[in-house]
C-alpha cells in the first residue's frame, strides 16, 4: 500500500508510519523531534545515531520501547537506516543513505550509494 510520508521527521517501524500506539514510536518520535537536527551536508548524525543505538535486554513481555533491542526468544535489532531527501526543487542537496548492518553503535554507519 501506498502511503504519503508527511513533511519533516517520521519513524516506520514494524507497525505504521508515526503510529504512536507502538511503545518504540511513542516514546522515542519525541525524543527525535527534540534532539539536535543532524546536518547530513556535514556528516553530522551524532545525536541520531546515540538515540539509535539505544539498547535493552528483554526478558519476557513484549513492550519493546527501545531502538535497539534482543529479545529472549530471537526477535532483535539486526540493522538500521537514516536516511536523508531533499526537498521539492532542492538541487542542491543530495539524498542519502545511511546503513548499518548490525546492532546500531555510533560511528557504526556507512554511506550506500
Amino acid at each position: 500500500r501506498v502511503t504519503p510520508i508527511p513533511d519533516g521527521l517520521s519513524m516506520i517501524t514494524a507497525h505504521d508510519l508515526n503510529d504512536r500506539t507502538t511503545p518504540r514510536i511513542a516514546s522515542f518520535l519525541p525524543r527525535f523531534r527534540a534532539a539536535p537536527a543532524p546536518d547530513p551536508d556535514r556528516g553530522d548524525w551524532f545525536a541520531w545515531e546515540g538515540l539509535l543505538s539505544t539498547f535493552k535486554t528483554w526478558e519476557g513481555g513484549d513492550a519493546r520501547d527501545s531502538m535497539s533491542f534482543t529479545t529472549d526468544f530471537g526477535f532483535e535489532t539486526v540493522s538500521s537506516s537514516l536516511i536523508a531527501l531533499p526537498g521539492p526543487g532542492d538541487r542542491k542537496r543530495q539524498r542519502q543513505w545511511l546503513f548499518c548492518g548490525q546492532r546500531p553503535q555510533p560511528g557504526s554507519y556507512a554511506a550506500i550509494a
